[in-house]
């Protein structure tokens, strides 16, 4: 009964021969080169190579750590502030740049805020109306560097006479 149904293509077979009729089909070299045993292998050497570049592995190089301790300083206290109002808190040892600074209260509500940030000091808003806060600040940031500063030499005093002498011009 083949000749009823002139426009209708045989099924391919299922199982272990089912890419034979690939060839049948107008791409079947492309198909055929992608289900090939080499585009397999380099597709997984393709993905291999993604992994490790992902992963950031380093092999045979030195890498140097630079410890955090070092650079920045880590600088904690509490103020009290009054009902309503603002309070300016300057830093012991002042930064080079504003801090990253977070600021906590033991209150749930109205909670105080900063208003200016500066290296040297901050200013903390109370936004409760009826009672003073106590805030607990905390600010890490980058340390000042020390300059190395040498001791300069004192000029030389010129050897002058105690009393003023006139000049006499030379015969």
């Amino acid at each position: 009964m083949p000749g009823l149904f002139p426009c209708r293509r045989p099924r391919p077979p299922r199982g272990r021969a089912s890419f034979r009729h690939l060839s049948r089909l107008r791409n079947a070299w492309v198909w055929k080169a992608l289900l090939s045993r080499q585009m397999g292998a380099a597709g997984m050497v393709v993905m291999a190579l993604i992994f490790l570049g992902c992963m950031s592995l380093s092999f045979g190089e030195r890498t140097e750590v630079v410890r955090a301790e070092d650079a920045t300083l880590l600088q904690k206290g509490e103020v009290t502030v009054p009902p309503g109002q603002a309070q300016i808190v300057y830093y012991p040892i002042p930064y080079p740049h504003p801090p990253n600074l977070t600021i906590s209260d033991t209150f749930g509500f109205d909670h105080p805020t900063v208003v200016e940030q500066a290296p040297d000091h901050f200013l903390v808003r109370n936004n409760d109306h009826n009672f003073a806060r106590t805030v607990t600040w905390r600010a890490k940031g980058v340390r000042v560097p020390t300059a190395i500063v040498s001791p300069t030499p004192a000029p030389a005093a010129p050897n002058l006479p105690a009393e003023p002498v006139p000049v006499v011009p030379p015969r």
